[in-house]
């Protein structure tokens, strides 16, 4: 047989993220309702993707905050790790970004067109390895789910803000909002056009 040595890699360890992260806030009474990872921004100009994407509703059609991961091997001070997340947060419309790299996580919020570090959550500081990743999860398992506790708190009292929906260029949300949407409205339609005769000369063969 031939032997091999595992290797953590950054997205699969990403996708472990998103998925505890969902499942500690889904049935929750929290504002926030929804994790995901699957969001394409579209400036117009490049299409960026944020690491993970925290949401307001199960439709998950309410942008909360985006987050940057990386590995430990990359310090939470890198600035190039911050911007990307600062210019992401940007196109969102929100008033916050969070960067994760499973050693340390740090807030930013942006006030008066301005970003700064608010709080930082480094209890995990002897996680510098990506094999430490591996050895310490439940360290930082637990460590997830106190500061989806504390940002949720800093929503409900309004320091952190959403996205207004109109402010969101996301290739991604849109075509979800339509998908999920087209069979609810295709129904009304045809409810309706049992009482108008308008609707329903426009609706006869495009509905069979």
């Amino acid at each position: 047989m031939i032997g091999y040595t595992k290797v953590n890699n950054e997205r699969s360890e990403t996708i472990e993220l998103i998925k505890l992260m969902d499942s500690t806030v889904k049935g929750s009474i929290w504002q926030i309702k929804s994790v995901g990872g699957e969001s394409t921004l579209n400036t117009g100009k490049q299409r960026m993707f944020p690491d993970v994407v925290i949401y307001g509703d199960v439709a998950r059609t309410q942008i909360l905050q985006g987050w940057e991961v990386k590995m430990p091997d990359v310090q939470i001070t890198d600035i190039d790790f911050i911007h990307d997340a600062q210019r992401k947060a940007d196109v969102l419309g929100v008033n916050s970004c969070f960067i994760w790299n499973f050693s340390c996580g740090v807030l930013y919020i942006k006030d008066n067109q301005t970003w700064g570090k608010v709080r930082e959550w480094n209890q995990l500081s002897y996680i510098n390895s990506r094999d430490d990743v591996t050895t310490y999860k439940s360290d930082w398992e637990a460590s997830i789910k106190h500061i989806l506790s504390d940002l949720n708190y800093l929503f409900v009292s309004g320091e952190l803000y959403p996205a207004k929906i109109g402010d969101i260029i996301s290739d991604t949300i849109f075509s979800v909002i339509i998908s999920r949407n087209k069979q609810i409205v295709a129904e009304n339609i045809k409810s309706a056009s049992i009482s108008d005769t308008t609707i329903y000369a426009c609706t006869v063969g495009k509905t069979k």
